[in-house]
């Protein structure tokens, strides 16, 4: 009876060191997306099927371009990003319309971006993520025409185009970074790299002179 206790307690250690000496399973985050794979990206509970655009970011995060939304390209993180599962189904396109009807396009389209040219109103921006998580860190105020505050109290300059609706720091602790305008009230967050994310920062009637709003 023993001599079975031994054996087995020998066995058992000779298990532990095969399993030590073998490569640990590759994780879902171990995996890295060329450019024009197929896959598909987060919006929240949802997932699109998407293309990659370029090779993956410095950040770690991918350019994606996702059939629901094919005239955008987004910033995603790289855990908001996954293979594709399932078969890869073709994107049903609507028929053109008819040059009648495209000629009237301009017009209608016309005063949906009229805000452009309206300065961004004073407040906070409080930026958030796909899953409607609030970023302190990416937060700003405006004060005024050309003075931003963060979050923590710190200042800086910023200027505005009313052509392209492009807010640009240019001194303090968001120097260089853009907010691109999304809508009257809010703004979408830029990478380093000049392209839209999902991080949207929508206005919030909060006195952005105040600190940790």
């Amino acid at each position: 009876m023993h001599g079975l206790t031994r054996n087995a307690a020998i066995a058992g250690f000779a298990s532990l060191l095969i399993a030590a000496a073998l490569p640990p399973a590759a994780s879902a985050q171990d995996v890295t997306f060329s450019a024009g794979s197929r896959v598909e990206g987060r919006f929240g509970s949802n997932w699109d099927r998407c293309t990659v655009v370029g090779a993956r970011r410095t950040t770690g995060g991918y350019l994606l371009r996702c059939d629901l939304h094919p005239d955008q390209e987004n910033v995603f993180a790289a855990s908001d990003v996954r293979a594709m599962q399932g078969a890869d189904r073709a994107v049903v396109r609507k028929p053109p319309a008819r040059s009648s009807v495209a000629l009237q396009a301009p017009a209608a389209t016309t005063p949906s971006r009229a805000f452009i040219s309206i300065p961004p109103r004073a407040g906070v921006y409080g930026c958030m993520n796909q899953d409607a998580m609030e970023l302190a860190g990416l937060q700003f105020g405006i004060l005024d025409a050309h003075t931003y505050s963060t979050y923590d109290g710190a200042r800086g300059r910023y200027s505005y185009s009313a052509q392209t609706g492009m807010l640009t720091f240019t001194s303090g602790p968001f120097a260089r970074l853009q907010r691109s305008r999304y809508t009257e009230r809010s703004f979408l967050i830029l990478d380093e790299h000049g392209a839209r994310t999902a991080f949207v920062c929508p206005w919030e009637p909060k006195d952005p002179r105040k600190l940790h709003w």
